[in-house]
């Protein structure tokens, strides 16, 4: 999607009118973009043009894309019914809110929308009227859940021990083990294993660690960053992830140029890999596996590890620490429960399961 950016003194908001004519002419003028229709938002507060960016900040790339479509929409309604953008009643709002239901807007979509308005209006409307407008939504056009239930690891599990010895793989095959490793094991983001820098690999004596500093979507004020210790499993080498990744980084090294991120593409031109490749990498495994992929994506091996973990005997808060999760997040039993120090989350998945023989050799 592109955003259309202008400079800040460009901006002509349309004045509200009720006349059919003015109403065509305020039309032809253009969304003058996210980022500047925040500002325009925010100007009554005189905020510094500094202070503005960093407020524009606080909001990712992919929030920013999503309320750009949700202001767009809301530029275009308050152009036809002759509303004020910044300071509308709540019955605009809600009558907004109405309309895009109407068009098929799902209850997650008109929440997006109810979010992205907040940041910019300066009139208070009634949160009551609205949360019962959403709730009636819900009943009526409910969202669940996309996973119900989740797979069992066993199946996948196998057959990653049977791509062994790693020296016999394709580059490709290598890439789809060691990627699938990396979910079950440590059930990080995608978004997170696309982070990672082969500068911030470091290998010790019997297991390897990562670090991650950039941002990422659980990043926060106080927050620890993510920092992955993948030990050495020399009992069950089919299974080791660090071995996986050690054989990956040697195969890797002559094509990889000057790129960092450890994931690349496995076909020419190489670059780094995307979460959206990633993820459709772990969903060829899934299917090579015999799980069902018209139900399961690449994206719910993260159910399927931290619930195979649980199962297992893995304590919750361990799970949270080791996923990212604050300590009283109840994400885990609202979200990912279907019918740590990563060492000790890595050996409870990939050791603890029914295959009893899988020992980690970590002291």
């Amino acid at each position: 999607m592109e955003i259309i950016e202008r400079e800040p003194s460009q901006i002509q908001l349309p004045k509200p009118t009720n006349s059919v004519e003015g109403t065509t002419s305020a039309l032809a003028k253009a969304y003058p973009g996210v980022r500047n229709f925040i500002r325009e938002a925010l100007a009554p507060r005189r905020l510094t043009e500094s202070a503005l960016e960093v407020v524009i900040s606080s909001l990712n790339p992919n929030t920013l894309k999503q309320y750009n479509t949700a202001y767009k929409k809301w530029w275009e309604f308050c152009i036809r019914r002759a509303v004020d953008c910044f300071n509308p009643s709540t019955a605009d709002f809600v009558d907004f809110l109405d309309n895009s239901f109407k068009e098929g807007a799902s209850y997650t979509t008109l929440n997006t929308f109810r979010s992205s308005l907040n940041l910019i209006i300066n009139k208070e409307v009634d949160e009551k009227v609205i949360s019962r407008y959403l709730k009636g939504v819900f009943k009526i056009k409910p969202v669940f859940p996309k996973y119900q239930a989740t797979w069992d690891p066993n199946p996948v599990i196998a057959y990653l021990s049977s791509l062994h010895p790693l020296s016999s793989l394709s580059f490709a095959d290598l890439t789809y083990k060691l990627v699938m490793l990396f979910a079950l094991g440590t059930a990080q983001r995608l978004q997170t294993f696309s982070k990672i820098k082969i500068d911030n690999i470091y290998q010790r004596t019997d297991f390897i660690e990562i670090l991650i500093p950039d941002i990422l979507k659980t990043s926060g004020p106080g927050r620890i960053q993510p920092r992955l210790r993948l030990p050495f499993f020399k009992e069950t080498p089919d299974l080791c992830l660090s071995s996986t990744l050690i054989e990956y980084l040697s195969r890797s090294q002559n094509i990889r140029n000057n790129i960092r991120e450890l994931f690349l593409t496995i076909e020419k031109p190489y670059h780094p890999a995307s979460t959206q490749t990633l993820s459709r990498w772990l969903k060829k495994i899934l299917g090579l596996a015999g799980i069902n992929t018209g139900t399961f994506s690449g994206y719910s091996t993260r159910h399927a590890a931290v619930s195979a973990a649980y199962r297992s005997g893995t304590n919750i808060e361990t799970i949270r620490a080791t996923v990212g999760w604050s300590e009283r997040s109840n994400v885990f039993f609202k979200f990912y429960n279907r019918p740590l120090d990563s060492s000790f989350f890595i050996n409870s998945v990939l050791a603890g399961t029914e295959n009893k023989q899988l020992r980690s050799c970590r002291d």
